[in-house]
């Protein structure tokens, strides 16, 4: 509203598009299934769902804010905390706050095959409303099939069931049944029997017989939640595939019949939906080359808005980790005594000096093979960081990565390159640096035992050459030019990932990984390499200007722990930050030690 000099007043309406947090299905904040993840959220959103597992799916919300995905990978049995975040087109690039998490119970066990007692090999049954019952575990529901066609099914109470079928055509038969959990887990069949449907005689009457009445179930039409279209599992071979709520339930096959499968009917819900399961995207479907990795929504895995207090909470963390790990390496490690030439052999006594007359040249490397070979090497063991599945979207991941790797590496060698002939610094060349693939390796299994979700990576496997008369100074700016780089290329990919749209297509999904590697592999290198033990850049850095470097690694570090909010939200509720703190305070003391050694003891 605006005030006018002649006493009037002039308003105007904005609209301001506020996208809330989606909805997980739950009951009290808890569900059970064998992976798979539910809710409601905008109509034809998309929507991301991610477990502090690393497991995560994409889903498109359907025109009634349904919508249904499959965790990728499939998580262990285990309890999990999910979350989940939409975009919608309406908002932009924006995303909603996450939603109110759920404690989501993963049983993929299947449950007892169950018994058919009743009908029994070779009985005559009637075309419409045979009776069929058996045995089976409380909590399940039996599926009985005649041939691949569920005809009826039941609950288990009390340790049995009973159904009444539909109508099935004239003439010989096989019958089984399967069961079901909660969780969308399914038996072994029970071993299939031979039974006869034949129409049964009328007694003479003059009025016409009423045929028997059904139970309302026909083969055509079952009483089940539809299955969601598109998630449906393959056609069953022995043993059935278990399939997951809503997705069609896998028929009995008798194990020495070739008959073709047919396409099953619908499988159990324990709680189904108001309306009928979503058909979720292409890139939801487990095992597909469009299913979701940890990598696909690491970016997001956490509340996509970083709040103020996110940011303050990293820098407190950056500043112990600053003072228990960064100083007390230093301290060990600045009173170390010059590297001795070994005098000394274990083994070769006994070999001749020179062994040829005129020694052999060892085959040349090409250059360009040997950086190719280290930028693949370097993503297979960044793969490690987390966990792998045997399936397609694993080699996509691994081609995300390895592009990501060869951005990174070419940012860190290629900038300082160009900015240092401008700088007076000429000769500068680039080599492979095949020991960085210890600090690769290191870094992935930090991360996997350490559970760390995103990842802490490294990847910066091309060094740098400069002359040999080239000055500290020029060394020291050089290495803050190459962190640099790789701190606006982390910024600039964590920035355009929030510009891909979730629709769950390859392209979208290849996408998000190679900005979300791109990110967390320079951040990482930066952290890495601004560490001033050893020969990394920091230790020039920091010997030409302390109070840059401690501004750099701060920044670094400080971002580095944003990107880990998700890992250190989850250590903060289930207390999984014990092993780490220990390996801390336990790195800390054994460096003040060393030093103390040194300084107080070893000088006398």
């Amino acid at each position: 509203m605006q005030l006018l000099a002649a006493g009037g007043t002039s308003s105007a309406a904005v609209d301001i598009a506020v996208l809330s947090a989606p909805v997980i299905q739950s009951v009290d904040g808890s569900a059970t299934s064998a992976g798979s993840v539910r809710g409601t959220a905008y109509p034809r959103a998309r929507v991301a769902a991610v477990s502090n597992g690393g497991a995560s799916c994409l889903a498109t919300a359907d025109s009634s804010g349904a919508w249904f995905c499959q965790l990728a990978p499939t998580p262990a049995p285990g309890t999990y905390r999910i979350t989940a975040t939409q975009t919608a087109s309406f908002a932009g690039s924006t995303a909603s706050p996450a939603s109110a998490p759920v404690t989501l119970v993963v049983d993929t066990a299947a449950p007892t095959a169950p018994t058919l007692g009743s009908p029994t090999g070779g009985a005559t049954l009637p075309l419409t409303g045979a009776t069929y019952s058996g045995t089976g575990t409380d909590g399940t529901r039996a599926y009985v099939y005649v041939d691949r066609v569920n005809t009826c099914e039941a609950a288990v109470a009390a340790g049995a069931w009973s159904c009444t079928g539909g109508t099935i055509p004239a003439g010989a038969h096989r019958v089984s049944v399967i069961a079901g959990d909660s969780a969308g887990n399914y038996s072994s069949p029970s071993p299939w029997i031979d039974v006869t449907f034949a129409a049964a005689t009328p007694a003479p009457s003059s009025t016409p017989t009423t045929p028997p009445a059904t139970s309302g179930t026909t083969p055509s039409v079952p009483r089940t939640t539809p299955a969601a279209p598109g998630t449906a599992s393959p056609r069953p071979t022995v043993p059935p595939t278990p399939t997951r709520p809503g997705e069609a339930a896998p028929a009995p096959q008798a194990a020495p019949s070739n008959e073709p499968p047919a396409t099953p009917p619908p499988g159990p819900i324990e709680q189904p939906p108001s309306s009928p399961a979503p058909a979720p995207d292409v890139g939801s479907v487990p095992g597909g080359w469009n299913s979701a990795t940890g990598m696909t929504t690491a970016l997001s895995a956490g509340s996509p808005v970083i709040s103020m207090a996110d940011w303050m909470r990293s820098l407190a963390l950056a500043l112990l980790s600053l003072a228990l790990v960064v100083v007390p390496a230093r301290l060990a490690a600045a009173g170390r005594a010059p590297h001795a030439t070994r005098t000394w052999r274990l083994t070769g006594r006994n070999r001749a000096a020179v062994e040829y007359d005129d020694k052999p040249d060892a085959g040349p490397i090409s250059p360009r093979l040997m950086v190719v070979g280290m930028i693949g090497c370097a993503a297979g063991l960044a793969l490690l960081s987390g966990r792998v599945d045997n399936q397609p979207a694993y080699l996509r991941l691994l081609i995300a990565v390895i592009v990501a790797v060869a951005l990174v590496n070419a940012v860190a060698a290629g900038v300082p390159a160009v900015i240092g002939r401008r700088l007076g610094i000429p000769g500068i060349g680039v080599i492979a640096a095949p020991r960085s693939l210890l600090l690769v390796a290191a870094a992935a299994l930090l991360s996997r035992f350490a559970g760390l979700d995103p990842a802490f990576l490294f990847g910066v496997v091309i060094g740098l050459v400069l002359p040999a008369g080239a000055s500290a100074s020029a060394r020291a700016k050089l290495a803050t030019v190459r962190i640099v780089s790789l701190l606006v290329l982390a910024g600039l990919a964590w920035g355009a990932s929030a510009l891909v749209p979730l629709d769950g297509s390859f392209g979208a999904v290849l996408c998000a990984e190679v900005l979300s590697a791109t990110t967390l592999i320079s951040v990482g290198s930066s952290v890495v390499l601004l560490f001033p033990v050893g020969r990394p850049a920091g230790r020039n850095i920091l010997a030409w200007s302390p109070l840059l470097w401690l501004g750099m690694t701060l920044l670094a570090t400080t971002v580095l722990f944003v990107l880990l909010t998700p890992t250190i939200a989850a250590w903060s509720t289930d207390g999984g930050a014990g092993p780490v703190l220990f390996a801390v305070v336990a790195f800390t003391a054994v460096c003040t030690s060393i030093w103390a050694w040194r300084r107080f003891v070893d000088s006398e």
